[in-house]
C-alpha cells in the first residue's frame, strides 16, 4: 500500500498523473513550528520526516510519503497566509524577486528504511503593482497556499521564469518521489 501523509489534493493528483497510485491520504497533525536557528532546507526535511513517521507508526506495512513545502525570500520563510493582509504582505515580498520554493520529502518503507531529501525550485516573479496584488487577493486563490500564490491559477501571470521542477511549486515533484520509491523497493 502507498500512503500520502498529506491532505493536499494537489499532491495526490500530481502523483496520480505520473501513474503513481496513492491508496490513501492521511493528513498528519504535527507541530510545524520552525526551530530557532533551523535552516530552511533542514526544516522542510524535518517536517516531512515527522509527518511520514506519524502516519507510518499506524501503517507499518505500507510505504508512506511525507512532504512539506515552504516559500523562501532570502532568509525569510513564508508559510500559508493567515488572512488577506498576510497574503498581501507575502506578495509584496515576492514582487520583482527570485524566490526559492523548497519541498522536503521523506519516504518510509515497510521495513522501516527511509529516504529523506529536498528539492529547490527558483521562481522569478515580475514586479507586482498594487492593482496586481488587489486583483489577486480578490480571487482567494491564496487561501491555504504556501507563500500565498497559486501558480496553477491566475498567479501564473506573475511568473517570469522557473528554474527547476514546476510540479515542486505545487508541493511535490513526482520525478523525485518516484526515484525514492524505486530506491526503497516499491513496486507499482
Amino acid at each position: 500500500m502507498l500512503i500520502l501523509a498529506s491532505g493536499s489534493k494537489f499532491r495526490k493528483n500530481l502523483l496520480e498523473q505520473a501513474h503513481i497510485k496513492v491508496d490513501a491520504t492521511i493528513a498528519a497533525d504535527i507541530d510545524e513550528t520552525m526551530l530557532k536557528g533551523e535552516s530552511q532546507h533542514i526544516y522542510v526535511q524535518r517536517v516531512a520526516t515527522e509527518k511520514a513517521q506519524k502516519v507510518h507508526s499506524d501503517n507499518q506495512d505500507s510505504f508512506v510519503i511525507g512532504c512539506d513545502t515552504i516559500t523562501c525570500v532570502g532568509k525569510r520563510t513564508l508559510f500559508k497566509p493567515k488572512d488577506a493582509e498576510d497574503a498581501r504582505r507575502m506578495l509584496k515580498l515576492m514582487s520583482g524577486r527570485k524566490v526559492n520554493l523548497l519541498t522536503g520529502y521523506c519516504v518510509i518503507a515497510p521495513d522501516n528504511k527511509k529516504s529523506i531529501r529536498y528539492v529547490k525550485t527558483v521562481v522569478n516573479f515580475k514586479r507586482l503593482s498594487k492593482q496586481d496584488i488587489d486583483e489577486y487577493i480578490k480571487t482567494k486563490e491564496w487561501v491555504g497556499v504556501c507563500g500565498g500564490l497559486c501558480i496553477e491559477g491566475s498567479g501564473s501571470k506573475f511568473v517570469k521564469g522557473i528554474n527547476g521542477s514546476y510540479a515542486n511549486i505545487m508541493g511535490l515533484c513526482p520525478y523525485n518521489v518516484n526515484n525514492i520509491l524505486i530506491g526503497l523497493g516499491y513496486n507499482k
